[in-house]
């Protein structure tokens, strides 16, 4: 059978080929919707696209975070500190004394990974991907203009964190805290990446 017009198929169809030079479709508009599956229907069933594409991401294009690196927000530093980043037992340390009177952090955390642009929902659709430090008893946002987040590329996270931040959460004026990166979508669901951030708090002195 040969056509040049649109063809509407409401029952089966089986051939050798399929050739088509505009869209076959299949399925409804969202998924869960006659979309094919193992127990019902064979392998070479006719599926949309954007279902596959989707499916094919969350298989492949899961948000992964590897390192991260920290550098003095400017200004965050008094009398007493360097313009510089401090480690302690290889803690980075974030100084009560030590923060930027503007915005009441101490450094910019640079985080390295990958797919971090690949978010998509159900549909298919770009998410903007949201980002929270998860602690024993708590969890930080880090996705708010407060602490001026930014995804600059597929590959890196920006944002800035300070003592206040931390101290808020962790319920302590000093110590050690090893909470962890999680990316996401509130909506979809954050997934912890297993990147820890070591922090040693400093309360300020007397």
């Amino acid at each position: 059978v040969f056509t040049t017009q649109d063809w509407i198929v409401n029952d089966d169809i089986s051939a050798d080929d399929i050739h088509a030079a505009g869209f076959i479709t299949a399925g409804g508009t969202t998924f869960g919707n006659e979309w094919a599956n193992s127990a019902s229907q064979p392998n070479n069933w006719l599926t949309r696209k954007d279902y596959v594409d989707f499916h094919r991401q969350a298989a492949t294009g899961v948000i992964q975070a590897f390192s991260y690196d920290a550098a003095l927000i400017d200004g965050a530093a008094g009398d007493d500190y360097n313009e510089s980043v401090y480690y302690m037992d290889g803690d980075l340390v974030l100084y009560a004394d030590s923060v930027d009177s503007a915005n009441s952090k101490n450094y910019t955390i640079t985080v390295k990974g990958e797919n971090f642009n690949s978010l998509t929902d159900e549909d298919g659709a770009p998410l903007t991907i949201e980002a929270a430090i998860w602690f024993e008893n708590g969890s930080l946002s880090i996705t708010s203009a407060d602490h001026n987040f930014s995804v600059v590329d597929d590959n890196t996270i920006t944002f800035e964190l300070g003592y206040d931040d931390v101290d808020g959460i962790a319920a302590c004026t000093s110590g050690k805290v090893r909470p962890t990166l999680a990316l996401g979508s509130e909506t979809y669901g954050m997934q912890m990446t297993g990147l820890h951030f070591f922090l040693e708090i400093e309360e300020a002195e007397e």
